[in-house]
């Protein structure tokens, strides 16, 4: 990962944020139900 900033703290929130971002992607592909019944965008 190329850090943007030279704030570590920074670079490590938006690491988890990533990681967030993909097992969101993961669950709503995975939900039966589809987006809606889990959207933590709202």
């Amino acid at each position: 990962m190329v850090s943007t900033t030279l704030d570590p703290t920074h670079d490590i929130i938006a690491a988890n944020y990533a990681v967030a971002e993909n097992n969101y992607s993961t669950l709503i592909a995975t939900d039966p139900m589809g987006p809606e019944s889990f959207d933590m965008r709202r």
